[in-house]
């Protein structure tokens, strides 16, 4: 399996699974030929299981076989949402990779887990950028998507490489596991790359329509006029994108609303986006402001 990851410093996260502990092998060995590459290993234990401390115990074993710094933390997740779950592994693994310097952070996630998540978005009514989200970026790298699933397992096999089974991925009462094992299967090879393909080109279409609306927003505020001509989906897109730069995040239930109050309330109106943020309507703009300043 080859891939390609840029020289640089980066914060692996592996779980213990058998992408991640493939995804370390292969980054280990390009280190031993390329020494411009730093790997840090990072494991999050969330506690989600009982014999969840022998997947921690496994990745700091092999972390240091391959001669890397390995970083942990525990958190208690039993019974959370996988979007908090998501949360608090992000949030842990930027928080690592500003304190080591390092350039991104690399994860496992594969072509199945692509497919995955964009039919899970949709099943969820998500917005565009939803059947897209599950790409390789600067910050953000996954060498590992063009590679399906049996593939990976096959080279985990073929080098004799240690895993742990996480049994809870074979649960179909959660979401994605029924996706995974029910309706993936039943995708044959030649729809299969279509929906790759639609997801390739979503992708795209969501980086020019993003750099659009980049030249129509500054930094704290908005241009009220332009906002109010755009129709009301373009709208919610546009106060999305804003909220998102600003690294203010909503639920579109909730965006729906603040675009509608965006265009219709009078000017010297404010209203709460959350406990930390509120939309102050001018006249001629729209700005954000911290509560927990004027508090």
């Amino acid at each position: 399996m080859e891939i390609e990851v840029q020289p640089g410093k980066y914060i692996v996260a592996v779980s213990g699974g058998v992408d991640s502990m493939v995804l370390l092998h292969i980054l280990a060995k390009h280190q031993t030929s390329n020494i411009k590459h730093q790997l840090v290993v990072a494991h999050i234990n969330e506690n989600l299981r009982p014999d969840s401390p022998l997947d921690q115990k496994l990745v700091k074993k092999t972390a240091k076989k391959y001669g890397l710094k390995f970083y942990t933390t525990d958190v208690k997740l039993a019974n959370s949402s996988e979007a908090l779950g998501r949360k608090v592994r992000y949030e842990y693994l930027n928080k690592l990779k500003k304190k080591l310097g390092a350039d991104a952070i690399i994860t496992a996630h594969h072509q199945d887990d692509m497919l995955e998540t964009a039919i899970i978005n949709m099943l969820r009514g998500t917005g565009r950028r939803g059947l897209s989200s599950l790409s390789s970026g600067k910050n953000l790298v996954r060498p590992l998507l063009k590679f399906r699933k049996y593939e990976i397992y096959d080279f985990a096999k073929k080098n004799n490489l240690e895993w742990r089974e996480d049994y809870m991925n074979k649960d179909t009462k959660f979401l994605r596991n029924y996706v995974r094992h029910e309706l993936l299967p039943k995708i044959n090879q030649k729809d299969r790359a279509k929906l790759l393909k639609n997801i390739e080109d979503l992708g795209e279409l969501n980086k020019l329509i993003d750099e659009e609306l980049s030249a129509h927003v500054q930094n704290q505020q908005v241009d009220r006029k332009w906002f109010i001509s755009l129709p009301h989906d373009v709208a919610n897109e546009a106060l999305n994108h804003w909220l998102r730069h600003q690294k203010v995040n909503v639920e579109r239930k909730k965006l729906n609303k603040l675009t509608i109050a965006a265009k219709t309330l009078q000017a010297g109106k404010q209203t709460d986006i959350n406990k930390q943020f509120g939309l102050r309507i001018e006249k001629g703009r729209l700005s954000l402001y911290n509560k927990t300043l004027h508090e």
